[in-house]
């Protein structure tokens, strides 16, 4: 447990230092990835639902009864619902508007989509900070959400990026 926690906070600092050859999508998907962990049996979640992989409900995605699961299988499944999430979280915030977006505001996006689904329509706020290019409004939406207080260094960690 310790060494999984070692290399998650080792993969969310490596994201700290800018590669010129990696694009936002890999540095997001990585963030993700160590946010969610991956689980090769089915698991509860919070609710009561039941999660495998890389935070996969597994209800929703029919892969219950899957009784395993192997890394292999949850990486190809991952990358499609990063996708899937990003094109989301693109819809949200409005297709001209996300060009203009940087790189560590498509990976919050993105990541807000992956781990809310369809909550993430509640952050209206949010997104209007975001739009008048407000990054302290921004900053104090995120803050002042349940997001925040329920992912503990996710949240934390995600708004460091922003600030920087």
């Amino acid at each position: 447990y310790l060494m999984k926690k070692i290399l998650s906070w080792i993969l969310m600092l490596f994201c700290f230092v800018p590669s010129l050859f990696a694009s936002w999508q890999s540095e997001g998907m990585t963030l993700t990835k160590s946010f969610e962990g991956f689980r090769s049996k089915p698991y509860l979640d919070t609710q009561g639902i039941k999660h495998i992989g890389y935070g996969f409900n597994g209800e929703a995605l029919r892969l219950i009864p899957c009784k395993k699961m192997t890394r292999r299988e949850a990486e190809t499944i991952f990358k499609k619902l990063y996708r899937k999430h990003e094109r989301k979280a693109e819809k949200f915030i409005g297709s001209s508007a996300w060009q203009s977006l940087t790189d560590n505001e498509k990976i919050l996006f993105t990541d807000l989509s992956y781990n809310l689904g369809a909550k993430l329509k509640r952050f209206q706020k949010l997104k209007t900070e975001t739009l008048n290019r407000n990054k302290q409004g921004m900053i104090r939406e995120l803050k002042d959400s349940a997001w925040f207080k329920q992912t503990g260094n996710r949240s934390r960690f995600l708004i460091e990026r922003l600030s920087a």
